[in-house]
């Protein structure tokens, strides 16, 4: 989850393993809207984690945008990350909102 102080584009570093499953799916909602931008992870074996990066570009929009990972019966373990993003643009960066993260303290 990440809220954006602005419009902008990004491109996303990611690496990934599904355990030589297919199915998985990551993506993201963006601010203010139900329909989600989706893309499917093709079958990743463990010694490919951390090795075999992938750049997709991205645009996000102002707000919160949620990212996510799904599959049904798939164990998906990904490292996650927006690397050259201004950070300056970003007001928060969490797995809750910014409200659940301060009920949780």
């Amino acid at each position: 989850m990440q809220k954006l102080l602005e419009d902008m584009e990004a491109t996303v570093h990611y690496s990934y393993t599904t355990r030589e499953k297919e199915g998985a799916i990551w993506g993201y909602y963006l601010n203010g809207s139900n329909e989600k931008t989706s893309f499917e992870l093709k079958a990743g074996t463990e010694n490919v984690y951390g090795m075999f990066w992938t750049d997709k570009e991205i645009a996000l929009k102002q707000g919160t945008n949620v990212f996510y990972i799904a599959g049904d019966d798939i164990s998906c373990k990904m490292c996650f990350e927006i690397p050259e993003i201004d950070k300056a643009k970003v007001s928060y960066v969490g797995a809750y909102t910014k409200e659940e993260a301060l009920e949780k303290l």
